[in-house]
This record gives structure tokens, sequence and C-alpha cells, in this order.
């Protein structure tokens, strides 16, 4: 940490801790919570409707004890479409995948989804990578985990809208993050990452503007703009 303090350190120990106490001897839990991990990664390879490792009660658990570390979710994307992992009928489906998603995304305490494997994603069977990239039509911006380094990123100032075009400015080493809001009482998305201090707005609704430094730490963002 004192020689690298941008490296980020993470592990991806099993889904059932006692397995990773018993079997590993890794003490998984007490390294979140002493700070020694920046991310961890369970293993949730199982289905929601699995009989004894469901991936929504094993996501239930790793949300209480993963302490000072940030909560990524390891997806067991080899095991979708192929019957010689599991012959369970919700593996056999595209909507699985998206039930896990929708159970991460509306947990506060996960940061983040990875994928196992590479070689899967090409294989796209079921369908299970079009479903990804409807998963990921939007763009998305990348938490912020570890240690800070680079200097804490100011709020975009001067921030208007002229004849359709956001323009603002920016100070340091830092891009800017685009977000729109259809509607304000629903979730906005991220409309652009640039590097540029203007940009085309898209369609109409409500924008606002945040910036992000090398570590992905993010500003305060603008007030919102209307188009």
């Amino acid at each position: 940490m004192a020689t690298k303090p941008e490296v980020v350190f993470s592990v991806a120990p099993a889904s059932d801790n006692n397995y990773n106490l018993n079997t590993l001897f890794a003490d998984v839990t007490k390294w979140d919570k002493e700070g020694w991990l920046d991310i961890v990664i369970p293993q949730l390879y199982h289905e929601t409707d699995h009989p004894t490792a469901a991936f929504n009660l094993r996501l239930n658990w790793w949300s209480q004890y993963n302490y000072n570390a940030g909560l990524m979710v390891g997806h067991g994307l080899y095991r979708f479409g192929d019957p010689k992992e599991s012959t369970r009928p919700s593996l056999q489906t595209t909507a699985e995948l998206q039930k896990q998603f929708d159970l991460t995304r509306n947990n506060k305490k996960v940061v983040g989804n990875i994928m196992y494997r590479a070689l899967n994603v090409m294989q796209n069977k079921i369908g299970i990578t079009d479903q990804l990239g409807a998963i990921y039509k939007n763009l998305a911006v990348r938490p912020f985990l570890g240690r800070a380094v680079a200097p804490a990123p100011a709020e975009p100032a001067g921030v208007k809208l002229e004849n359709g075009t956001l323009k603002w400015t920016t100070s340091g080493n830092v891009k800017s993050v685009l977000y729109y809001f259809a509607d304000l009482k629903k979730e906005g998305i991220v409309f652009a990452i640039t590097d540029k201090n203007s940009y085309l707005a898209g369609p109409s609704g409500h924008y606002c503007i945040s910036t992000i430094n090398a570590d992905n730490k993010e500003s305060k963002p603008s007030k919102l703009f209307k188009k």
C-alpha cells in the first residue's frame, strides 16, 4: 500500500463462508472487517431457486458481512445453458441472469458485477451474452474503491445550456459525467462521459454534470438543467 497506494486488492471467496473458514482456512470476513481487502467478490454461481445455495440468500449474507470492503458479485455465466453444469430449468433461460442483476441492483451494498468467465461470453449459449448487452445498454461510472491518490475532483463550474448544448468548466485531470433524466421521479442514466467541456444534449428532459478523477472518485453534481 505504501509503495503503490493506487493498487486495489480483491479476493473472490466461495459463496459459503463456512467452506472458506473450515476447508480453505480463509477468514474472509475478518479480512473485510480489518480493511485488508478493497473488494470482496463472492462467487454467487448458483441460481435463485437453488435448494441449498440460492443466489439471493447468499447475496443477503455477504451484504451483511462485507464490512469495509466494496461488495461485487461474481455470476456463474458458465453454468447458463450448459447441461453438464446444471439441468435446472432456471439456468436454461436468460431470465435468471436478469433476476440476479435486479437483486444486485436493488442491494445498496453492491458496487459491481463480474462474469465468470470470458470464454462463455464468446460462446453466447442460450443468448446469454445478448442478455448482458441489454443489461449494459447504458454507460456506467466505475465506483471509487481503495485509497484516494489523485486530488479530489471539483464540481464543474459555470454549467449552462445554450442552444441545446451543455457547457461548463473543469479544473485538474478529470473527466465529466453527464446524467439524463427523462422523468425526475425515476432513475436517470449516464448520458455521456467526456474529457470535453461541452456536449450536445439529447432528448428533452433534465441534465446535470459531475466530474470524476483518475481514482474514479466523483464530485457533487451540478444543478439540473431542463431541455
